[in-house]
């Protein structure tokens, strides 16, 4: 026998591995599966399912026989005809008692078990042993696998930085400062040499012009036969033909004409003309063949000779005509014409060196343009003399602006081989404030020199903190978009420890039975594995409720935040946007906890839900056991109150369940009061009748309620901090600038502020004297929070610093989310800080259902205790009974 086991063994280890690659591997198989999965779809009556890339169809008459022989308007004109229906239900049924087919028999047999009398379920045999089967469970899983879920948390620290932003601006002063342009200008250029009365001129760099403009000659006496004027020869020599690039000839040839208002003899009897032009490459001539006959002058332009003239050439030109007057008179003249010769060549180097143009001096001088902001000058020196059209021009030489390289001050001269600029930008930033009333009544309306530049340097050499970026205030650009004023970004944060705490969770089976489980299979636990990140949504969540606006059904703002903003001067020391000192986070984050607490026990006890709970009506004799088992065992309010004492009526109930909100109002106004002070405790809570909750720290007797404020409760939580602020704070510290600028300041220390930008607070296009720093401010920090990550994600924007967009996220926007992209973690070092922050270690039933739980108000017992102190004297199995007689009695009472 030993031989037999020893031999066997092996392949029982080898059938063991194969069980679990076949379990990995039809694991893998039904995830593939369920990835490629697609819901089936209805077309007309053809049910159709995807399997393997392929259609399949399965018709809806195959599924349910009959169906195609009904209407759903027959059963939709009964939505919300609960007599019309039943109605309906028992004809159906007598129809099916008298029908013949598979439905009207399985109908037809169930009926007649109708008058058999139902079993007593609390002697049932098989609802016995079920009963003894969970009585026994644990022994029975000793026989199989005995698998378990191991869970730890593992509890660490990890760093979080939290952010601080803050500002300083440079501003434009003026100045003075040198640009220098180095180049060299070519010498003259004698390429071309003209001959015979030419003219050459410079068209261009790199460009000759070679002009003979003959503008006639006048008639003088003749005869018939005498020879006409001689023609008029020029030209042109080209001394370096290899820089040629291209030769181009025009000839504009004219008309002969007669002045009509001559005093000699201005009648003609007779006309002959002739024409004629040639030069190398190129010829044309006419001639009258009879009295007053009209000739061909071809005109040309840009006729291509590069090949022809590349060396130069010669020009022979006649424009002759001859005539008689009526007295027998002949004469001989010539008419105009005009040819040019346009040459292109590589011009010899214009050397440019480029500028010696440092950023702030280029600054400076677009400061003193046109239109620009502030006055100054450009001195030029250096600069070669230019003609009347601004270009240096000598033989063969003509360069004009644009043939120098770019130019960092292109509405300048580029010939200034120097550029002295000088600006003054005092006119910018310096003038009276607007006026303001502080809180102590004192109207303030300060000058503004406007004469510091840049106040950057503490934040620039403050090592913990990192340059963001620079943006031009809104409102400090000229009409050439040069800045005048620049605000700076730095982020000033500290770095947080929080709790890093990660669940691990695995499952050991032991046993006989093989493939129990991850045995054969892989298993993956869904639940986060981020302790933290679990916690911090789970509030978020919940702070979803306390923080929501909503107008009308579906119709609702959450997180919704409020413009604000704070002045200061632009290059001066007035700065309203300093936050006061004094500002506790801690305390506000333990502020809003607990007007979370305290709105949840309200909304629970107002909400209208069932008072009493199963377990209260299966006391009551005479209850519907039927309807009492199908309630949940506890209500909201049993969870609120923490009773284990049934109440015998919704009265009773009710009576406990103002007693217990009315404690915990009571609770929460005393911790308020001791806190924050009577002012903060008065905005929140009132004495019903409307009178104040706390006088002289002592709460007052009567019931308790909110007090009414308008918003969100987490919306009173912030007015209330900022009453305390105002009452605790303001008046120990001298504050010139205004309430609202003081608020703002305790929200941005709270750190419940996003900052949008600044604008120049002035209707005078030039002057930015003082600027607005607009913020959009939240109830919560974690408001702050959710939103600057949101408005990325759903492609929205702040808006424009001067009308900032501070919306809250509607239900929709929510629900389109990626809550995987949204990181809490600075919320999570925040609650941290506050002793907000649950940990693993703290959590138990006590903690959270008990004494500790934030509904306690002293001796609640824990949910175990309860649910034990619910459940005595309850007969399980008579309850089961009476619920199974009254629901058959229901039934029969269908029937037909």
């Amino acid at each position: 026998m030993l031989c037999l086991c020893v031999a066997w063994t092996p392949w029982a280890l080898v059938w063991g591995d194969e069980m679990a690659d076949l379990g990995r591997a039809g694991q893998v198989f039904g995830q593939g599966q369920a990835t490629g999965f697609a819901l089936p779809t209805l077309e007309g009556d053809q049910l159709q399912f995807q399997v393997n890339g392929a259609t399949q169809s399965v018709s809806t008459e195959d599924l349910f026989p009959g169906a195609s022989a009904g209407s759903a308007a027959d059963f939709s004109a009964l939505y919300g005809q609960p007599e019309g229906l039943t109605a309906r239900g028992r004809a159906a049924q007598s129809t099916l008692l008298g029908e013949e087919g598979a439905q009207a028999e399985a109908f037809q047999s169930l009926y007649t078990n109708v008058g058999v009398s139902a079993s007593d379920l609390r002697a049932d045999p098989v609802w016995s042993q079920t009963d003894q089967v969970i009585d026994e469970m644990a022994d029975l899983a000793n026989g199989f696998g005995d698998c378990a879920i191991d869970t730890q948390f593992q509890t660490g620290t990890r760093p979080v930085h939290l952010p601080e932003i803050e500002t300083c601006q440079q501003v434009q002063q003026g100045g003075e400062c040198t640009l220098t342009h180095a180049y060299d200008l070519p010498p003259a250029d004698h390429i071309v040499a003209v001959s015979g009365g030419a003219v050459q001129t410079n068209c261009a760099y790199g460009c000759i012009e070679v002009v003979y403009d003959f503008p006639g000659a006048a008639h003088q006496p003749s005869c018939p036969d005498c020879a006409s004027r001689p023609a008029q020869t020029f030209g042109f020599t080209v001394n370096d033909p290899g820089r040629i690039q291209r030769i181009a000839v025009s000839v504009a040839p004219q008309a002969t004409e007669f002045d009509t208002g001559c005093d000699w003899d201005c009648k003609i009897d007779a006309l002959f003309q002739s024409w004629s032009i040639s030069f190398p490459g190129y010829s044309q001539s006419d001639s009258s063949s009879g009295n007053l006959d009209p000739i061909q002058r071809t005109a040309l332009s840009g006729h291509e000779a590069t090949a022809a003239l590349r060396n130069g050439g010669s020009f022979t030109v006649a424009n002759d005509y001859r005539f008689q007057t009526d007295a027998g008179h002949w004469y001989v003249a010539q008419a105009p014409y005009r040819v040019s010769i346009r040459i292109q060549f590589t011009p010899l180097p214009l050397r440019d060196h480029g500028w010696d143009a440092p950023e702030a001096c280029v600054h400076l001088a677009e400061t003193i343009r046109d239109s620009a902001f502030c006055e100054g000058e450009a001195v030029c020196s250096g600069a070669p003399a230019l003609n009347a059209n601004g270009c240096y021009e000598t033989v063969g030489v003509l360069i004009c602006p644009g043939n120098f390289g770019p130019s960092p001050v292109p509405w300048l001269n580029p010939f200034c081989r120097e550029l002295a600029i000088s600006a003054d930008c005092a006119g910018f930033s310096s003038g009276d404030m607007q006026c303001w009333t502080d809180p102590q009544g004192q109207t303030h309306c300060p000058y503004n020199p406007g004469d510091i530049e840049n106040d950057c340097g503490p934040l620039e050499a403050d090592p913990n903190c990192g340059y963001l970026g620079s943006t031009c205030i809104d409102g400090a650009r000229d009409r050439y978009g040069v800045c005048y004023a620049t605000e700076s970004r730095y982020d000033c944060g500290t770095t947080a420890e929080i709790p890093d705490i990660t669940r691990e969770t695995a499952m050991y089976c032991a046993g006989p039975v093989r493939c129990l489980g991850n045995d054969c299979l892989d298993l993956t636990f869904e639940q986060s594995d981020d302790f933290g990140e679990a916690a911090a949504a789970l509030q978020a969540a919940q702070y979803v409720l306390s923080d929501s606006n909503c107008t009308s059904p579906g119709q609702c703002q959450i997180f919704q935040g409020q413009a604000a903003e704070c002045k200061q001067a632009v290059g001066g020391i007035v700065d309203c946007c300093e936050t006061p000192a004094g500002v506790s986070l801690i305390d506000y984050i333990q502020l809003i906890v607990a007007m979370t607490k305290i709105d949840s026990a309200i909304m629970v006890s107002e909400s209208g839900s069932t008072l009493r709970g199963g377990w209260e009506l299966l006391r009551d004799p005479l209850v519907d056991t039927w309807d009492a088992v199908t309630e949940t065992i506890t209500s909201a309010a049993n969870n609120l109150v923490g009773n284990s004492a049934a109440a015998t009526s919704e009265a009773g109930a009710r009576l406990s369940l103002d007693a217990a909100k009315q404690a915990l109002l009571r609770q929460t106004v005393e911790w308020t009061a001791q806190v924050f002070g009577d002012a903060a405790a008065n905005a929140l809570f009132a004495v019903e009748g409307g009178g104040s909750a706390v006088v002289n720290g002592t709460v007052q007797a009567g019931n308790l309620q909110l007090g009414g404020l308008i918003g969100t409760t987490l919306a009173w939580a912030m007015t209330a901090y900022l009453i305390y602020s105002v009452v605790m704070i303001l008046i120990r510290i001298i504050w010139t600038c205004e309430e609202e600028e003081f608020e703002l300041g305790v929200q941005r220390e709270l750190r419940a502020c996003h900052y949008v930008g600044s604008y120049c607070d002035s209707d005078i296009l030039g002057i930015c004297i003082e600027k607005q720093k607009a913020f959009c401010c939240f109830n919560t920090p974690l408001a702050r929070i959710i939103n600057e990550q949101a408005y990325p994600q759903l492609g929205r924007s702040w808006g424009e610093p001067e009308h900032p967009n501070c919306g809250g996220l509607s239900l929709q926007e929510l629900e389109r989310l990626d809550w995987s992209r949204i990181d809490l973690s600075e919320w999570i070092a925040l609650l941290t800080q506050a002793g907000q922050f649950p940990l693993p270690e703290h959590i138990d039933l006590e903690a959270l259902t008990g004494t500790g739980s934030e509904l306690s108000t002293g001796g609640r017992a824990d949910a175990a205790e309860r649910s034990a102190g619910r459940t005595g004297g309850l007969d399980a199995g008579e309850i089961r009974q009476q619920a199974a007689d009254q629901l058959w009695e229901d039934v029969r009472r269908g029937l037909p």
